[in-house]
């Protein structure tokens, strides 16, 4: 006979799926301290209705959140979106609402470990 599962191991692949974001989300702020008031992962600032409504129509919070760029780099991102994924044109004040709140919330960490390694040419290695 093969051994019985616990039930709250049932209850997690049963149910949690059924939660969505909102059961993620709080085992990430449990292990990062990153949730902030009710609105799951992104930061409560001004900027985050509309970066919540827009950017989350085609991806989690735990990309945005994740993602760290300076306001150049957000704003390549969004024009990549807008040019191959059909993302809409914002005005100028949404756009600016949106690089405001990226940028002041999810900008390149100061320190890291070592800088990205700069690779210029490829090499095998010979047996």
């Amino acid at each position: 006979m093969p051994p019985r599962t616990p039930l709250a191991v049932c209850w997690l692949a049963i149910i949690s799926p059924l939660l969505g974001c909102h059961a993620i989300a709080s085992a990430y702020a449990g292990e990062t301290g990153n949730l902030r008031d009710t609105h799951g992962l992104l930061k409560s600032a001004p900027g985050y209705e509309i970066v919540q409504r827009e950017c989350t129509l085609c991806h989690s919070e735990k990309l945005i959140t994740q993602t760290r760029a300076s306001r150049d780099g957000w704003t390549e991102t969004i024009r990549w979106m807008q040019e191959t994924q059909n993302l809409r044109k914002f005005s100028v004040h949404e756009e600016k609402a949106i690089l405001d709140y990226l940028t002041e919330n999810y900008a390149p960490l100061s320190q890291g470990r070592r800088p990205p390694l700069m690779i210029r040419e490829w090499y095998v290695l010979e047996p």
